[in-house]
């Protein structure tokens, strides 16, 4: 298993528990379009936030999926790959999915709630019923989940990401990017962006990029987050694939003095958890605005929009660590985790989330789970 210096695995631990806190925060309805931001400094603080500062999230955490797949190149096993992310990524993604899109035509048939939905399942379709379960050409029923579908998908294509790597990085870098950002690719990837990270963090893992190397800029680097935010908040900006692009190892190096502190082992405390909390948090959001909207909003919004993350994100971490305490196996597999539920044994030894890959250094696998180090 490939070592990774302490530092450099423990920013990456923070980094995923902070940001899924920040996709929390991104979500929260309804979305704030460029021509209804006026001239209301809240209007404007959320556009920058949400359209800025935490679209950054996505690329971040795709980079790192890039890199810890690729940390131990030799000994990529594509097989191997393929059926550990079926489990952990494509199993969550469907079942957190299938039976919400069930739900949701169940209710729409009914004439339950009276919400004004995203999708409408009502008169069935099948295929806008297959893209609310699987996402085929759209986002699913449980919107942040395309992260998931889109990932699964650049893990298939990961054998050729390599290749590129190793035999002409930069060429297939500009490959990358020349077919993804103009949807040359059609409905294979949803979001664009998502394989030029991954490709950008597998590079530096192939090529053993030192990634502390601009740590001392960090305050530079977190200004230039909090200026482009404010840029795109007052000029309207509504295509912020540049932004995307960019802020990767923006965000890496703002992050630096996160690590060692105060806040940052709190966050570390949390990464078990955060895996859970992305899956769930958006029918969760949109429970919470469903009922804000049926009390007839008895609050200013911005105390919406503030307290809403907040008792989100406390109430689920509190539902997961009931689970994983009175139904352990149960809060597995809600998450894909068969090796813990006993289903399958972890060849490497890392069975559960305090295992050995907790050891400094440790990492296996990709990102975005409850297993450190995995995605």
């Amino acid at each position: 298993m490939k070592q990774i210096d302490q530092r450099i695995s423990e920013r990456m631990e923070i980094l995923r528990t902070l940001l899924i806190f920040g996709i929390v925060l991104l979500h929260v309805p309804p979305a704030l379009m460029a021509s209804d931001i006026g001239h209301d400094p809240f209007n404007l603080f959320k556009y920058g936030v949400s359209r800025g500062l935490f679209r950054a999230t996505v690329p971040v955490l795709t980079c790192i999926s890039g890199y810890l797949l690729f940390c131990d190149a030799a000994r990529f096993d594509y097989r191997r790959t393929v059926a550990g992310k079926a489990r952990r990524i494509l199993f969550p993604f469907l079942l957190w999915n299938v039976p919400l899109a069930a739900l949701l035509y169940l209710i729409q048939r009914a004439g339950l709630l009276g919400h004004d939905f995203r999708l409408e399942l009502v008169p069935f379709d099948l295929k806008v019923f297959a893209d609310a379960a699987l996402a085929l050409t759209n986002a699913p029923v449980n919107y942040p989940l395309d992260f998931l579908r889109d990932l699964f998908v650049i893990f298939l294509l990961s054998p050729i990401f390599l290749w590129l790597i190793r035999k002409a990085p930069w060429i297939g870098l500009l490959a990358v990017a020349a077919i993804f950002l103009n949807d040359w690719d059609g409905l294979l990837i949803l979001r664009s962006t998502m394989p030029v990270c991954f490709y950008v963090g597998g590079m530096a893992a192939v090529y053993h990029w030192k990634l502390d190397r601009m740590d001392r800029l960090w305050p530079l680097a977190l200004s230039a987050l909090i200026a482009a935010s404010a840029v795109i908040a007052l000029r309207g900006i509504e295509n912020v694939e540049w932004f995307r692009l960019l802020s990767p190892p923006l965000v890496w190096v703002a992050a630096a003095p996160l690590t060692g502190s105060a806040v940052g082992n709190w966050l570390k405390r949390r990464g078990s958890d955060s895996f859970f909390l992305f899956l769930s948090h958006g029918p969760v959001l949109l429970a919470t605005y469903i009922a804000y909207q049926m009390m007839g909003e008895p609050f200013p919004y911005p105390l919406y929009w503030i307290g809403a993350p907040i008792l989100v994100c406390a109430t689920i971490l509190t539902i997961n660590r009931g689970l994983k305490q009175a139904m352990p196996r149960f809060a597995a597999f809600l998450v894909g985790d068969f090796a813990r539920i006993g289903v399958l044994r972890d060849k490497d030894g890392l069975a559960g989330i305090s295992a050995p890959v907790d050891r400094p250094g440790a990492v296996k696998g990709v990102f975005l789970d409850n297993r450190k180090g995995e995605a």
